[in-house]
């Protein structure tokens, strides 16, 4: 097993496409709790991060199995990465998940169109 490599976390279309869509092969997606929220405050939106220690053990912990795992497949074909999939709900909303899932993993391949 090599040494784990940091996994990248995608934030935007821009980073999907580089770190997935662009490079072929499957890509591992880690759906994770970054544990932030969002707030409407005077039509503005507003990012704040729960700082609780718990939170942020568990973010820590959920992406090193991430890189644990990127690790023992390098040889393979398969690009790590992970989505606050809680900031990005729309994602969950557009693959039937609940919050409550969270953590959890999918795979996609870009080669495949439907």
């Amino acid at each position: 097993i090599t040494k784990p490599e940091a996994v990248p976390e995608i934030t935007n279309n821009e980073d999907f496409d580089t770190k997935c869509v662009k490079k072929g092969g499957i890509c591992v997606i880690g759906l994770l709790n970054g544990y932030k929220v969002v707030a409407s405050i005077n039509i503005q939106l507003k990012a704040f991060t729960l700082g609780t220690p718990e939170s942020e053990a568990k973010l820590k912990e959920n992406i090193e199995v991430l890189e644990k795992t990127s690790a023992r497949y390098s040889n393979r074909e398969f690009s790590f990465m992970w989505i606050d999939a809680v900031c990005h709900s729309e994602l969950l909303i557009a693959l039937d998940l609940q919050v409550e899932m969270v953590p959890t993993l999918i795979t996609y391949n870009p080669s495949k169109k439907t």
